[in-house]
């Protein structure tokens, strides 16, 4: 399959921000759906070809990369006291990490009336939603009446590859993790992801150290030279 810049994808998502209006507000008790304010996609409303994931194979689909937008919104709505009710995944691990691992920097999945992305407003001021592109940037931006008492960070646990069969895996623990904005003391820690990715890049570009075997084949190596120890 033809390789697709991130450049390309940028220029795609700005299309797709034409679409739906770019301010969302969202007051006590509202629920927002990814799909109700994008809407179904066509090439008549200017989607383009890009990548999508159909039966865990990257293949060319109208409107691929719009799942970049809603992982885009997804990492806004974790770092804000606003409740996700609907969060579907895909494969993280499309290409290889560059400048450092990102937990959540991809994998929200969205398939239009199949799978949507929802958040709910559970507290007692209003959010604004922004989201708009410059020139080769998107950009986010989620605002409050009030400033939140609460600090969140993404703390990913146990990160690793391992193999299975004739695959490759990513895994790994990514939780939400709490902190009392004033006193920095840890409130509460929700585990977000439980991470099994398919490894759809290239096998060889699997940074070595990061490969954990599993301790069946682990015992297995250690009998197999004990045997021949002896």
């Amino acid at each position: 399959m033809k390789k697709i810049s991130t450049l390309t994808i940028l220029k795609r998502i700005k299309e797709m921000l034409k679409n739906f209006t770019k301010k969302q507000y969202m007051f006590f008790g509202e629920v927002f759906s990814f799909w109700k304010l994008v809407g179904r996609i066509s090439e008549k409303k200017s989607y383009k070809s890009g990548r999508v994931i159909e039966k865990n194979k990257l293949v060319l689909g109208i409107g691929g990369g719009i799942c970049n937008l809603a992982n885009t919104i997804n990492l806004l709505i974790i770092h804000s006291p606003l409740k996700i009710i609907e969060f579907n995944t895909h494969s993280d691990a499309l290409a290889p990490d560059e400048g450092g691992r990102k937990p959540l920097s991809a994998g929200t999945s969205v398939s239009y009336s199949n799978l949507d992305y929802r958040f709910k407003n559970t507290t007692d001021q209003a959010f604004q939603l922004l989201l708009w592109c410059e020139e080769d940037m998107l950009h986010a931006e989620l605002r409050s009446e009030r400033p939140y008492a609460v600090i969140y960070e993404i703390v990913e646990e146990d990160y690793h590859f391992y193999q299975k069969n004739d695959k490759y895996y990513r895994k790994s623990k990514i939780y939400c993790v709490s902190f009392d904005e004033k006193s920095g003391e840890k409130l509460n820690k929700e585990l977000i992801w439980d991470n099994s990715s398919e490894v759809m890049f290239d096998y060889e570009l699997i940074p070595k150290e990061q490969i954990k075997i599993s301790s069946r084949k682990l015992s297995l190596l250690i009998t197999i030279l004990l045997f021949f120890h002896n």
